[in-house]
């Protein structure tokens, strides 16, 4: 899709980059309320409530770690994805 300014709008990748911001929107709220819960359980005085805390909180952090990994994988898919070789002899789509 061409912009109003004659440059090249890649529209699948503006749109998997919108979709991916909003999972991991999804998967954050989704491990922020493991994390909520486990604090809640290790307030509690009992032993089980308190492994059952710690294990949500376990998977709060492991969840925050996966986040960061998949953004990591996707930054180097989009950088992958960007042409690096430039045509030096072409300029705005022309020849010198």
């Amino acid at each position: 899709m061409d912009s109003p300014s004659g440059g090249r709008l890649n529209v699948p990748l503006v749109g998997a980059v919108a979709f991916s911001v909003f999972c991991w929107i999804c998967l954050y709220a989704a491990f922020a309320d493991f994390a909520q819960m486990g604090f809640e359980l290790l307030a509690q005085p009992s032993l089980l409530h308190s492994l059952a805390g710690a294990a949500l909180v376990l998977l709060h952090a492991l969840g925050l770690l996966l986040l960061f990994l998949l953004a990591g994988g996707a930054v180097a898919l989009i950088i992958g994805a960007v042409p690096t070789h430039v045509d030096d002899r072409r300029f705005n789509g022309t020849s010198h």
